[in-house]
């Protein structure tokens, strides 16, 4: 087994792709160490790294995307949009569409800033890094969340998806977009449930660097907790 084919192997067992260049780099870095520091030949150098499935999944272990699924921050976005989206309206049907007060407005705020606390523990546990393939899959999630929401205001509601637009008033205040009506806040709650999953998964995140650091720290962890392989790379550590 070559190193691109022992690089592939492992990154196999790995979901996450975003993080798989770190992955790649770091094991390639270790190789070559073995090449040039400890004169083996590719063969031997791969051989020593130990078993290419083991490595894989301790390294799926510590980077995941939300329920280990390829698609888990799209569920994840969708999943926050419904929440954020929904809440107000649920509130308005519960207090029959009379949430104008500072004391109702102030318990939905506070349950969306919870929820939003929560999110980022939870996302922290992937070890996620910032990237693009991952904000469009952030994106892709915000609008199946809306297209939720609206059905179910749809189906639940008389008055539909605006519902918010008519005596239940919202308690942020959102910038007019011209060329549309004053009395139709088109586009409001949605821009803000999407800058919501958007801000939460960069809190969440890593930048190229930390990633990369967090990388070698999983690699390094793995060498300790397996003892056989990793000799060469062991002795260096000491």
């Amino acid at each position: 087994m070559n190193i691109d084919e022992f690089l592939d192997e492992v990154c196999k067992y790995v979901k996450y792709k975003s993080v798989h260049m770190e992955i790649r780099s770091e094991l390639r870095e270790h190789i070559y160490e073995n090449i040039h520091e400890w004169k083996m030949s590719e063969e031997e150098a791969v051989t020593s790294m130990g078993e290419p499935e083991e490595i894989g999944k301790a390294f799926n272990k510590n980077f995941h995307l939300p329920f280990n699924c390829r698609y888990g921050l799209c569920i994840w976005a969708a999943m926050v949009t419904v929440f954020i989206y929904l809440i107000y309206p649920v509130f308005a049907k519960l207090f029959n569409n009379t949430i104008n007060t500072g004391h109702n407005n102030v318990v939905i705020l506070s349950a969306i800033s919870f929820i939003m606390f929560i999110n980022v523990l939870f996302l922290k546990r992937g070890m996620l890094k910032l990237s693009f393939y991952d904000t469009i899959n952030v994106t892709m999630g915000f609008l199946l969340g809306y297209v939720i929401s609206v059905i179910v205001l749809m189906v639940f509601s008389k008055s539909g998806y605006y519902l918010y637009f008519s005596d239940v008033k919202i308690p942020i205040e959102f910038p007019y977009i011209p060329l549309l009506p004053i009395n139709k806040i088109v586009f409001g709650l949605e821009f803000f449930s999407w800058w919501s999953c958007i801000v939460i998964y960069i809190i969440s995140a890593r930048g190229k660097e930390k990633t990369k650091e967090k990388t070698a720290e999983v690699f390094y962890v793995l060498v300790q907790y397996n003892n056989t392989g990793f000799l060469p790379v062991e002795k260096e550590k000491k």
